[in-house]
């Protein structure tokens, strides 16, 4: 439930933002994440995060080093060191776009 209600990862929010809808149309395609480049090779992934390279918040660290899995709130836990804190609540470095 909580990857659906509040995406945090780059790539879950670009996901997420691909999902087709009936309403919306025009507006929502507008809005969805698109992402370029190629996905890394499964048989020689990169050293970094894997998805760093499609990114679009990506800084140096994350293709230098995995980043950790981290809990950011009780049972909600990612693999992105952009996904920042603030009050307690996890903010996600990429947001969908409102409706």
């Amino acid at each position: 439930r909580a990857f659906f209600a509040q995406p945090l990862h780059p790539y879950s929010v670009a996901l997420m933002s691909a999902v087709p809808t009936v309403g919306g149309g025009r507006r929502r395609a507008a809005g969805r994440i698109k992402l370029t480049g190629d996905p890394p090779s499964p048989i020689d992934p990169p050293h970094g995060c894997r998805f760093a390279g499609r990114c679009p918040v990506a800084e140096p660290a994350c293709a230098a080093e995995p980043p950790p899995l981290r809990e950011v709130v009780p049972g909600h836990w990612v693999r992105c060191r952009r996904v920042g804190l603030a009050d307690g609540l996890p903010l996600p470095p990429l947001r969908l776009q409102a409706d």
